[in-house]
């Protein structure tokens, strides 16, 4: 039995055979992802917190496709933006130990690899996420601040990640 294996035999907590009921243990890995997810939702919620006592009291919420302002609302919606985002990236990096009750991927999920690369597409998705909870508060801080481009991107990691780590899961399968 190879070192990954005896690796991933460790991972997993449950000891029944169904695949939907698989939870991954924690690792060096997890561990550094959860870490900076720390990091980035403290920061996310420092930012809203300074944010709020220093914006207006009525502050862009919404924006059209080119970047520009289009409905205001209150300087509170900068804290419920900050716990929302708080919210889904503790939730996404909770998941991501039980890859399969949170996404539901093109190819069953058989292998040791493909578990792994299913747990840290979850994580990604979190780090990429609250990124972009970051950018939203800034661009409803500083609407001219030309933060719509970082959004744009992040916007479109988000969209492409699954589908590179489907084609990643997918050749794990075939291994």
């Amino acid at each position: 039995m190879n070192l990954f294996r005896l690796k991933f035999f460790r991972l997993f907590r449950s000891g029944c055979d169904d695949v939907k009921h698989v939870r991954m243990g924690r690792t060096m890995e997890s561990t550094i992802f959860e870490l900076v997810a720390l990091v980035l939702v403290i920061t996310m919620l420092v930012l809203a917190v300074i944010m709020y006592f220093h914006a207006p009291e009525t502050i862009p919420t919404h924006f059209d496709a080119a970047g520009h302002p289009n409905n205001e609302g209150s300087r509170l919606t900068l804290l419920i933006v900050a716990g929302i985002g708080a919210f889904v990236t503790v939730l996404l990096m909770a998941g991501a130990y039980v890859p399969t009750g949170v996404i539901n991927p093109p190819p069953n999920l058989e292998t040791p690899r493909q578990f792994v690369l299913a747990s840290r597409m979850v994580r990604v998705l979190a780090l990429l996420v609250c990124l972009l909870f970051i950018c939203i508060i800034l661009m409803m801080c500083y609407p001219t601040a030309g933060c719509g481009i970082p959004l744009i991107v992040l916007v479109i990691l988000i969209a492409l990640t699954p589908v590179v780590f489907a084609i990643f899961i997918r050749r794990a399968r075939n291994r």
